[in-house]
């Protein structure tokens, strides 16, 4: 047994010895080729690295151009806050300089009212002199049993980008002392378009007087009033006066209403109707131009500034003062005469004179009454003075104000059924799309229509 043993190793190393060298060369192949592969991994790490490090180069570059942007930005911002801290700075000396300048102007304005109230001071004492003033007796009795007919117009045009589009609208109210008697007369003017018209505002003011006019003498037909008060003056003012370059239509339109307004006098006068224009807001200055010889400066202050003074609640005073002559009155003259008016009834009814009157603890109110109706401005006075509100607009004129507003929502309801129904033209194909700009608002406005003012418009008509 031991003798097989030792044989088998002597076999063995014999074995061994004889494959020694083959090892040897499967070792050193192997460590070639794991050499190779360290130096290819170092290769591709160190490619990999080299990759890296470009990147984070690429990121540095990045991150100090960033800086540099932010630097920049940084800058601006901070020149910029410096500009908006100079320009607040400057703001706020404008602001101060124009409240400095608000502050100092208002002081101005007091000084010139100081004189003001010193010039139309001195005149009272001539005014007084002067001046018939007369107190009003409040008469309900009276008002109770006195028919008065009150008319108003209104007038609230569009203007498109095609044309004038006029708006106006009369009214007439029967009233006796607080009370309106019949249905008011309402009517509306001519549905038109103006294209060419070069005042075209001041056209469609005229027409609502006419307009008034008619009404107010339809009125008296139905009626058979025995006062009848006008809102507003009966004389046409004088800014409605064409000029050498007006149409031929606003010359018609023009004599039309001289016209109407003289068949109205005529028929007040045929009937002896007293007919007066109640003149809210008035900027005449008669008065104190009687006094300019003796002090310059009066011609400049106002009948209703003077009379502040002068007028107590229910006063009223005429004045003596040359009565307004010139193109207006000319004009009603030549419709007279169309009409085929004596000399003196054209007298009687173009000789249009001014009273005023204190109905409440406002301002006085202007009176425009034609000559022959002067004989009564002591009724006239008590009608108005007994049947005012608060206000000092007496009843039968407050009526006929209310019913005749035709204010921006009442306007831009008509706008909005003229668009609505031009769409309607625009589906049937009898007008194209672009068509529409015709109905733009000549400004580029938009049109609105507040729920609220809307409402509150159709509550003032209602009667709250």
């Amino acid at each position: 047994m031991l003798k097989k043993e030792k044989i088998l190793c002597s076999k063995c190393s014999k074995f061994l010895k004889e494959r020694k060298s083959l090892l040897l060369i499967v070792l050193v192949f192997l460590l070639m080729v794991s050499n190779i592969y360290l130096v290819w991994q170092w290769t591709a790490a160190n490619r990999t690295i080299n990759q890296l490090n470009a990147k984070v180069a690429e990121l540095n570059i990045k991150i100090i151009d960033l800086n540099e942007t932010i630097e920049t930005q940084a800058t601006m911002i901070k020149q910029f806050n410096d500009e908006n801290l100079q320009l607040k700075s400057k703001l706020e000396k404008y602001r101060l300089r124009c409240f400095t300048s608000i502050d100092e102007g208002t002081d101005l304005i007091l000084e010139h009212i100081k004189k003001y109230n010193e010039e139309r001071r001195k005149l009272l004492e001539s005014i007084r002199k002067n001046l018939t003033i007369k107190q009003a007796r409040q008469d309900d009795e009276f008002t109770e049993r006195t028919l008065i007919i009150a008319s108003d117009a209104g007038n609230n045009g569009v203007d498109l980008r095609s044309a004038f589009a006029p708006l106006y609208v009369s009214v007439a109210v029967a009233t006796r002392a607080r009370s309106i008697v019949d249905e008011p007369i309402v009517k509306s003017g001519k549905p038109e378009i103006w294209g060419d018209e070069y005042k075209p505002e001041e056209r469609e003011s005229m027409l609502a007087m006419k307009l008034q006019f008619d009404v107010t003498l339809e009125a008296i037909d139905k009626w058979e009033p025995q006062y009848v008060l006008l809102d507003g003056p009966i004389l046409l003012h004088w800014g409605l006066m064409p000029g050498i370059d007006a149409t031929e239509e606003y010359w018609q339109d023009f004599k039309d209403t001289a016209s109407s307004a003289m068949k109205l006098l005529h028929e007040c006068y045929k009937r002896k109707i007293p007919v007066v224009g109640f003149v809210k807001r008035t900027r005449m200055a008669a008065l104190g131009g009687k006094f300019k010889d003796e002090m310059p400066k009066a011609k400049s202050i106002r009948d209703t500034a003077l009379l502040d003074l002068v007028l107590r609640l229910g006063q009223y005073a005429l004045l003596e003062e040359i009565q307004p002559k010139g193109g207006i009155v000319n004009q009603y003259r030549l419709a007279g005469e169309d009409s085929g008016l004596s000399n003196n009834e054209i007298e009687d009814l173009t000789n249009f004179h001014s009273a005023y009157i204190r109905t409440a603890l406002t301002t006085p109110f202007r009176l425009e009454l034609p000559q022959y109706c002067l004989k009564n401005l002591d009724e006239i006075a008590c009608l108005l003075y007994t049947t005012s509100e608060e206000n000092g607009i007496p009843f039968a004129i407050h009526e006929a104000d209310r019913l005749t507003k035709v204010t921006t929502a009442i306007s831009n309801v008509r706008s909005l059924m003229l668009f609505s129904k031009a769409l309607e033209l625009v589906e049937k194909g009898e007008l194209k799309p672009e068509d529409l700009n015709l109905l733009a608002l000549q400004y580029g406005e938009p049109w609105v229509l507040r729920e609220e003012q809307y409402l509150r418009d159709l509550e003032e008509l209602g009667g709250g």
